[in-house]
């Protein structure tokens, strides 16, 4: 959707808006074998309140999102198969070492059937279908390709990363519009991709900086944007 457009519908529907890239998202997705990774608990109760119609949050995703999630999204589910898969194959191992040492057989359980993350992604792409997609611009490439040159994160020295910086572009243009339209709701930027943006505790610079002009927050985890929220 153009975003101006989108700017004024949001203003008008007077919820929070989560703005989320798709390493965010992925990252749901490759949640279980991610042990510093929370357990999304708050994804799955969002995606139950939007089916519901109880959604207190408008999402949003940039215009390259849909791109990216296509590109990574069944590399991400091979991974976290192959995981569990070896999870499985380790509880096995370690029951014949049991039955041999201990004389008894511990029940292992087959965790590869429930297909976490088929069923994670499916939680995702439900939360997709259900957000908006901003329209690319001329103006926020442009953009995007002046942090590149000035090696402003996510951008830095050496490292372009020109998709981040336009998925950033993107959410400031959004932030910057909602706070013209008179938006009164809270905007929060998510990215999990910490080497780039940072971390909740110490975002890079000047990502919470070019944030504040509309009150914006960054932060890594839906659960935490969610946190911030409730």
């Amino acid at each position: 959707m153009q975003l101006e457009l989108l700017a004024k519908q949001l203003a008008q529907v007077a919820k929070d808006v989560l703005f989320i890239d798709t390493c965010a998202m992925l990252d749901i997705v490759r949640s279980p074998i991610r042990e510093t990774f929370p357990i999304c608990r708050e994804v799955v109760d969002e995606n139950t309140r939007l089916l519901a119609g109880a959604s207190t949050v408008e999402l949003v995703f940039s215009s390259v999102f849909m791109t990216e999630w296509h590109e990574h999204l069944a590399i991400v589910q091979a991974e976290v198969d192959r995981k569990v898969e070896n999870h499985y194959l380790f509880a096995r191992q370690l029951a014949k070492y049991h039955r041999l040492l201990f004389g008894v057989s511990p029940r292992v359980h087959d965790v590869r059937r429930y297909g976490y993350a088929t069923k994670l992604a499916d939680i995702c792409q439900s939360l997709i279908q259900h957000a908006h997609i901003v329209d690319s611009t001329d103006e926020h490439h442009a953009n995007a390709m002046k942090r590149v040159l000035a090696a402003r994160a996510p951008a830095s020295k050496g490292k372009a990363e020109p998709k981040d910086c336009v998925v950033f572009e993107e959410a400031i243009a959004l932030g910057t519009s909602l706070s013209k339209e008179g938006f009164s709701g809270k905007f929060v930027f998510v990215s999990s991709n910490t080497t780039d943006f940072g971390t909740i505790s110490s975002p890079h610079k000047p990502i919470a900086e070019d944030l504040l002009p509309f009150s914006g927050v960054f932060t890594n985890t839906f659960d935490h944007a969610r946190s911030i929220l409730s």
